[in-house]
C-alpha cells in the first residue's frame, strides 16, 4: 500500500466530504488500486466512519474524475465495474485537478 497515494487521497475527499476530521493518514487505507487505458481505478475504506468509496481519475482529462460511497458487499464489483456501480451525477462527488 502506497503511504503517499493514501494521503493524496484523503486530502482530495477532504474537500468535498465534511465528514474527514482528526488524522487524514490514519483515516484512509487503499485496499486495491488498477491502472489501464488512462483511468486509475482505487478502492479505498474510511476507518474513522467504515466507509467504502470508489475514487476514478482519468489521467488523460487532467485528472477529473469522479468518486462515490459503496456498500462493503458490492465493494469488489464496483471496483471492477466502477461505471456500473457509479449512481446518478447528482450523488457523485466530481474530483478536479489541482
Amino acid at each position: 500500500m502506497n503511504e503517499r497515494l493514501q494521503t493524496e487521497n484523503a486530502l482530495a475527499s477532504s474537500q468535498d466530504s465534511p465528514e474527514v476530521t482528526g488524522s487524514i493518514e490514519q483515516s484512509f487505507r487503499e485496499l486495491d488500486e488498477r491502472r489501464g487505458n488512462g483511468l486509475i481505478v482505487q478502492l479505498l475504506w474510511e476507518t474513522a466512519t467504515n466507509r467504502m468509496f470508489i475514487k476514478v481519475e482519468d489521467e488523460i482529462a487532467g485528472g477529473k474524475g469522479l468518486q462515490f460511497d459503496v456498500p462493503g458487499a458490492d465493494a469488489h464489483e464496483a471496483f471492477l465495474h466502477p461505471y456500473a456501480y457509479a449512481p446518478r451525477a447528482a450523488e457523485v462527488s466530481e474530483l478536479h485537478s489541482q
